[in-house]
């Protein structure tokens, strides 16, 4: 019976730092483009996972006027994002399986924009929510009715 008040206690956790995740990305859409770009003339890029490991770009919040988003290139292990390396202002041109375990994402990017930690965070903390609200949710369905 212990089992099931730690599984109640981080299935509520969970689901609070999921509101502030959403929370975060409401406040994060009301800051002001003046920030410079450093261009990249819209040059294309490629990113992708083989079996879940490699790089891929995660939107961010913010757009820009010529109907940009912003996003962080992520190293990701099982496609849950471990390190950020750089934040680019993109739009996305497509998505093309390469082989039965590989994917390939094309982006246009162009150019380097500033960080926003807010931004970061709440891609931390929506995804990461998300996998222990459903595990602890699993948790407590198996340990009622098993």
């Amino acid at each position: 019976m212990d089992e099931l008040y730690v599984l109640i206690i981080v299935c509520v956790i969970s689901a609070i730092l999921l509101a502030v995740s959403f929370w975060l990305n409401s406040k994060v859409p009301t800051l002001i483009w003046n920030e410079s770009i450093k261009p990249y003339d819209g040059a294309i890029f490629n990113f992708g996972t083989s079996n879940l490991i490699g790089f891929t770009m995660i939107r961010g919040v913010r757009v820009h006027p010529i109907g940009a988003y912003s996003g962080y290139e992520f190293f990701v292990f099982l496609n849950m994002p471990i390190i950020p390396v750089g934040c680019y202002l993109y739009t996305d041109l497509g998505t093309e399986r390469v082989s039965y375990k590989q994917e390939r994402t094309t982006y246009k990017i162009y150019g380097e924009i500033r960080w926003n930690i807010w931004e970061v965070l709440s891609i931390y903390l929506g995804r990461y929510s998300v996998i222990a609200l459903f595990i602890s949710v699993l948790g407590i369905i198996c340990n009622i009715f098993f």
